[in-house]
C-alpha cells in the first residue's frame, strides 16, 4: 500500500496578556546574578506559585516563583548573567492552543519531505489578527518560537508582487526628471524613521511621546552640547541636571561622554576624576533586526563608579560595570567587568595589572 499524503499537526499558542519574570530587587545584594538553572522548559504551562528558575548570587542560591498562570518563554539561558531588575522570562496569560492540520501530498514514493516543525510557537494577539485577516498558512513560520506582529508584516512584504520592468523604468525616468520628488521622498522616509524610533523609545521606557521628545531635545542634545562649552565649575552641575548622580569634589573633562540616553543610570561617588575622551555607557541598542532575531540583546544596566576612582584618557566603561573605590583605569582601557577596589586595570578587555598596598592609606 503506497502512502499518498501525510498530516502534520502543529500547536500554536495565542496570548492576550504578557507578564515578565524579573530578577527581584529585594532578595539580591549583588548588581548582577547568574541564571543557575531553569526548572521548566520553554513553552511549558506554569501555575502561580511554581518555582521556575534558580539564580545564584555571591552569597546564596535563590528560587524565583511565578506570580501568574500561563505559558512561559525563557529569555536568558542557564549560565548567563543578568542585572537586578532585568526580565529573564515572560509569562503569556490567557493563552490557548490553536491546532492546525497541514496535509502534504506525496506524488512520488521517493519524495523527501522535511517534517521538522515547532511543537509550540507563541503567537501575539496582533500577529494572530493579521494572520487571520490575510489567511496566512501558519506553516510559513516554521522555526519561530515566538511569532510577533513584525514577523507577519515581514512575511506579507516578501509576498508583495514585484514591480514590472515597465513600471520600474517609468519610475526611474520620473525620478531622474524630477530630482526634487526624490529628495522629498527621502526626507519623508527620514522623518518617519525618526518618528518610529521615538515611538519605540516611548514604548520601551513606558513614557509619553512628548516626554521622549523633551528628553531628546533638552537632556540628550542641549545639555550635552552645554557640557562641551561650559567652564569646569559648571560641567558637574550640568551633568547633575541631566540626571547623572555625582558626589562631591569630582572632575569630569568636557570631552568625556557620560551616557546620553539614560544618564540617571550613572552613579559617581566622591573625588572621582574622569579624563579626556572617556566614555561611560549604560545601554546598548543594536539595529532592530538583530534585536528581533535575538542575535544581539538589548542592554540597559546601571554603572557605578565608587569614590576616589581615576578614569584615564579614552577609557570606555561598558553597561553593568562597577568601578571599585580607589581603582585606576589606565589610558585606552575597555572595561567590560567589575573592577576591584584599589587595583589598576589596563587593556582591551581590561585586566588587573596591579593591586595597591593600602595598609598605610589615609
Amino acid at each position: 500500500m503506497s502512502i499518498k499524503s501525510l498530516t502534520i499537526q502543529k500547536n500554536y499558542i495565542m496570548s492576550e496578556e504578557i507578564f515578565e519574570i524579573k530578577i527581584p530587587f529585594e532578595t539580591v545584594n549583588d548588581d548582577t546574578v547568574t541564571i543557575n538553572k531553569w526548572l521548566v522548559s520553554n513553552g511549558d504551562f506554569i501555575q502561580k506559585g511554581d518555582v521556575v528558575v534558580e539564580i545564584e548570587t555571591t552569597k546564596a542560591a535563590i528560587e524565583i516563583e511565578t506570580e501568574h498562570d500561563g505559558t512561559i518563554e525563557i529569555l536568558q539561558p542557564e549560565g548567563s548573567e543578568g542585572a537586578v531588575g532585568d526580565a529573564i522570562g515572560k509569562v503569556y496569560i490567557n493563552s490557548k492552543k490553536i491546532i492546525e492540520d497541514k496535509v502534504v501530498d506525496l506524488k512520488k514514493e521517493d519524495s523527501k519531505i522535511d517534517l521538522t516543525v515547532n511543537s509550540n510557537a507563541i503567537i501575539s494577539k496582533k500577529a494572530k489578527e493579521l494572520i487571520d485577516l490575510h489567511s496566512i498558512d501558519l506553516i510559513a513560520f516554521d522555526g519561530k518560537r515566538f511569532i510577533k506582529e513584525s514577523d507577519v508584516t515581514d512575511y506579507l512584504k516578501s509576498k508583495e508582487p514585484e514591480t514590472s520592468d515597465k513600471e520600474s523604468s517609468s519610475s526611474l525616468v520620473t525620478e531622474t526628471n524630477n530630482p526634487d520628488n526624490t529628495k522629498q521622498k527621502n526626507n519623508k522616509k527620514n522623518v518617519l524613521g525618526v518618528f518610529s524610533e521615538a515611538l519605540n523609545s516611548a514604548k520601551t521606557r513606558n513614557r509619553s511621546f512628548l516626554w521622549i521628545f523633551f528628553n531628546y531635545i533638552f537632556r540628550n542634545w542641549f545639555l550635552n552640547l552645554l557640557v562641551k562649552v561650559s567652564p569646569y565649575g559648571v560641567i558637574i552641575w550640568v551633568h547633575r541636571l541631566r540626571g547623572v548622580k555625582i558626589g562631591k569634589g569630582c572632575f569630569i573633562d568636557p570631552s568625556a561622554i557620560i551616557e546620553t540616553a539614560y544618564p540617571d543610570n550613572i552613579h559617581i561617588g566622591d573625588d572621582v576624576r574622569i579624563a579626556a575622551g572617556s566614555i561611560i555607557m549604560s545601554h546598548i541598542k543594536a539595529p532592530n533586526k538583530l534585536i528581533k532575531n535575538n542575535l544581539v540583546p538589548y542592554v540597559n544596566k546601571k554603572v557605578i563608579v565608587e569614590s576616589h576612582a581615576f578614569i584615564g584618557v579614552n577609557v570606555t566603561i561598558m553597561p553593568g560595570v562597577t568601578i571599585g573605590e580607589g581603582s585606576v583605569l589606565a589610558n585606552g582601557s575597555v572595561v567590560t567587568k567589575n573592577v576591584k577596589p584599589y587595583t589598576m586595570v589596563m587593556g582591551n578587555p581590561a585586566e588587573n595589572v596591579k593591586t595597591f598596598d593600602i595598609t598605610n592609606i589615609i
